[in-house]
């Protein structure tokens, strides 16, 4: 299964998840207790004029290192139960470049395999 947050949830200044940001993934660490799954937090990163605009970006690996930090503190799933990778810059979670797809594309998405 794979889950896009419609929302951004981290703020503009890169790897700090915003309050509501926190509350979703809680709610997602919680629908993931006790299930015997695997899955891959996959950070997203903004690509800022100047900058590459492919490979991945440490912003979208420290963005994933977060959210699978919390998805594991509130399910209870090891924290091995999470791999962490960014995505490619050129694909974001959210088509188009202006400041609405770009504030939703601070963010990760969740690739989840039952199984474990």
């Amino acid at each position: 299964m794979r889950v896009v947050f419609h929302d951004g949830l981290f703020g503009p200044d890169g790897t700090r998840l915003t309050p509501a940001g926190r509350d979703v993934l809680r709610a997602w660490g919680r629908r993931l207790a006790g299930r015997p799954v695997t899955a891959t937090v996959i950070g997203h990163g903004v690509p800022v004029a100047g900058g590459p605009t492919s490979g991945g970006s440490s912003v979208a690996v420290a963005r994933a290192v977060a959210a699978a930090r919390v998805l594991s503190d509130v399910s209870g799933l090891p924290l091995t139960a999470f791999s962490v990778t960014s995505a490619d810059q050129s694909a974001p979670a959210h088509p188009g470049d202006g400041p609405g797809a770009r504030g939703r594309n601070r963010t990760v998405t969740l690739a989840i395999v039952p199984g474990r």
